[in-house]
């Protein structure tokens, strides 16, 4: 990812808005990237919130189990390249609220609340 690219992607994220080009390389210098396959979770919905993900190729399925043992999911949104999810995991140690995975072979950026918040 080019550093226009990266640039880029960080101003449309709430959380990035204040940051200039310095501010944004030094992020992405604690990140990392990470391929994950077709039905591969990056997280499950209530595991401890760690970080911002950016999906870089292909696509990722944001989704919830209702309260029933053993009921469907119910499908929020599928993400494409450029979107992200975990921004709150950058400033907040709660849970993640819903579970997200792969439904392509996907890229993703993996930026840990950690070494934000250095």
């Amino acid at each position: 990812m080019s550093n226009n690219q990266t640039h880029s992607w960080a101003t449309d994220i709430p959380l990035f808005k204040g940051f200039d080009a310095t501010d944004i390389d030094a992020v992405m210098k604690k990140s990392s990237t990470k391929k994950y396959e077709v039905n591969q979770n990056l997280f499950t919905q209530d595991d401890p919130s760690n970080g911002l993900y950016l999906l870089l190729s292909g696509k990722l399925r944001v989704y919830i189990f209702s309260g029933i043992r053993g009921g469907a999911a119910q499908i929020l949104s599928e993400l494409s390249p450029g979107q992200h999810v975990g921004a709150m995991g950058l400033i907040d140690s709660g849970k993640f609220s819903a579970s997200v995975d792969a439904i392509e072979s996907s890229e993703v950026l993996f930026i840990p609340a950690y070494h934000f918040l250095e």
